[in-house]
């Protein structure tokens, strides 16, 4: 008789550390999932950083600005496009893991996440000197048409930029390359569901060369988030997100008077007139509704239709729609995969619910599959109007809404 064999036990996960003044800090305030949204699995973890460890971020971007902002534009050019050579070396492998972790497929990530990070770059490294170049200024009063007068451009300090979940690569390095051109030392905290893509922009710089403390990454728990962006040695704070917690960083920025910039959602409309091409009108605006899963702050989340080409533009719109494959990206050939997060797949739900119930008109989709992952198909719903929260509201989602126009530009009748 044959020994048993034995059973193998749980494959244990690659944890991913925080990275500060170039080198990889473990997190003391615990570990979090990081999870593929296409299976619900944990692909790794991720170490916690607790406050100390995230105030030596800031102490070390601190000590590194005085350097790296009396270097020349030619050194920190230098920095970016060596950057952008490790993205280019290191692309399929950056593309893969969006994949994972976000749940775009690869060859979008290259489009969207990759290629625009690879332009941001040269574009800093070729123009930043000139763009931030002293500018004359004219005076227009009296008492100082005598002055010699300039417009001059100095980096803040210590930025401190806090990305998104939908665009983790693309929206991360952009930002904190611009910041970096411009002669600042950043502390990134990327976005939780997708910590391991913004951990590896820390790699690729260091890889680049950058100066130790000029660029730290951090992962923390949510609860920490509040003090890391009240933190008096903060000089700038670079928001990309919600407007709700965009509300929040902003009032809490306002404790220390530390300048924001904030990138919020939207509620994008597209327009179809009479006279608009509408195969090509169709093809355009469901790419632009349904790219990266819908989850896109200038993505078209409603249409209006002038009523007489309402009903042929919404045929050529759902058949449009009706060719998109979603999947597992890791497993095939798909146009389309997972929402990154649960609950944005429950707030898609609960809109489409809400449309339904007071009237509105399921014309493909409207109801997640069951299995495992986050998936929702592409949805188009007509017969809508402005009581609907998927009419006033922004979920990040793949559900389009669509309504005629009787007469443009009269007052729109519900299709």
């Amino acid at each position: 008789m044959a020994a048993p064999r034995p059973v193998a036990g749980p494959v244990a996960l690659p944890v991913v550390h925080s990275w500060i003044a170039n080198r990889p800090v473990e997190g003391r305030a615990g570990q979090r999932p990081a999870v593929n949204p296409a299976t619900g699995a944990a692909f790794a973890r991720v170490s916690l950083l607790d406050a100390a460890q995230a105030g030596s971020a800031l102490a070390a971007a601190r000590a590194a600005f005085p350097a790296w902002r009396a270097a020349p534009f030619r050194a920190r050019a230098r920095v970016l496009l060596e950057a952008r050579e490790v993205v280019v070396q290191r692309a399929e492998e950056i593309a893969r893991l969006v994949e994972q972790e976000q749940g775009k497929p690869a060859a979008e990530a290259h489009l969207v996440e990759v290629f625009p990070a690879l332009e941001a770059l040269k574009h800093l490294a070729v123009h930043a000197e000139e763009l931030l170049k002293d500018e004359p200024v004219e005076a227009q009063v009296v008492l100082f048409a005598h002055k010699d007068c300039r417009l001059r451009y100095e980096p803040y300090g210590v930025v401190l930029v806090v990305t998104p979940w939908n665009y983790p690569f693309g929206v991360s390095l952009c930002g904190v390359a611009a910041a970096l051109a411009a002669g600042n030392t950043v502390v990134l905290k990327p976005a939780p569901a997708t910590a391991v893509v913004g951990l590896r922009i820390a790699e690729v710089f260091r890889a680049a060369g950058i100066p130790d403390g000029v660029l730290s990454v951090l992962s923390i728990d949510d609860a920490l988030a509040p003090a890391l962006v009240e933190d008096a040695r903060l000089d700038k704070i670079v928001f990309t997100g919600s407007p709700a917690t965009g509300r929040k960083v902003m009032a809490s920025a306002a404790k220390n008077l530390t300048p924001v910039v904030l990138e919020l959602g939207g509620k994008d409309p597209a327009v179809v007139c009479r006279d608009a091409d509408l195969d090509r009108a169709a093809r355009g605006i469901v790419w632009g509704a349904f790219v990266n899963a819908g989850q896109t702050c200038a993505s078209v989340e409603r249409v209006y239709v002038e009523e007489e080409v309402a009903e042929p533009f919404l045929a050529r719109v759902v058949e449009e729609t009706r060719k998109l494959r979603v999947g597992d990206p890791a497993a095939g050939e798909v146009e389309m995969g997972p929402l990154t997060l649960e609950r944005q797949r429950t707030i898609v739900e609960e809109h489409v619910a809400d449309a339904v119930a007071k009237g509105a008109r399921v014309l493909t989709g409207g109801a997640a599959r069951t299995g495992p992952g986050w998936f929702y198909p592409p949805t188009v719903l007509a017969g809508v109007d402005h009581t609907m929260r998927v009419m006033r509201c922004c979920p990040s989602c793949r559900c389009r809404r669509w309504r005629r126009r009787s007469g443009w530009p009269t007052t729109p009748s519900t299709a």
